[in-house]
């Protein structure tokens, strides 16, 4: 079974590019809606969320909100933006792991294959 990934940004561009490269990598995945809805991640139940920081200018909001959640916290988080200060925005919030953007695609795979590993 292929592994989850629940994508939340709110570019078109970089959310086709991404979700085109993780489906050929054997990703399943899955877009969130706009206005985001914690309850999609209820729905989904990804192995893994990749998000943008600055979705609504509240991403690291959301993810320190879907970090308390007790039923969703295990779930590996990886924030992503283009704020210099993504290292300790991410910390601050309870992301598993970041990446500053622009990013390399293979420098996201492995990113995803690690943060997957180490919350196993």
């Amino acid at each position: 079974m292929n592994k989850k990934i629940l994508l939340i940004d709110k570019d078109p561009a970089v959310i086709d590019v991404i979700t085109l490269i993780l489906e050929s990598e054997g990703y399943e995945m899955y877009v969130a809606k706009k206005p985001f809805d914690k309850n999609e991640v209820n729905e989904v139940m990804p192995d893994l969320i990749l998000m943008h920081n600055g979705i609504n200018n509240e991403g690291s909001s959301i993810c320190k909100e879907l970090k308390l959640d007790p039923e969703l916290r295990s779930i590996p988080l990886i924030l992503t933006s283009t704020n210099p200060n993504i290292a300790e925005i991410s910390k601050q919030n309870g992301a598993d792991n970041f990446l500053i953007k622009p990013f390399d695609i293979n420098e996201l795979c492995k990113l995803i294959i690690s943060t997957m590993n180490k919350s196993q």
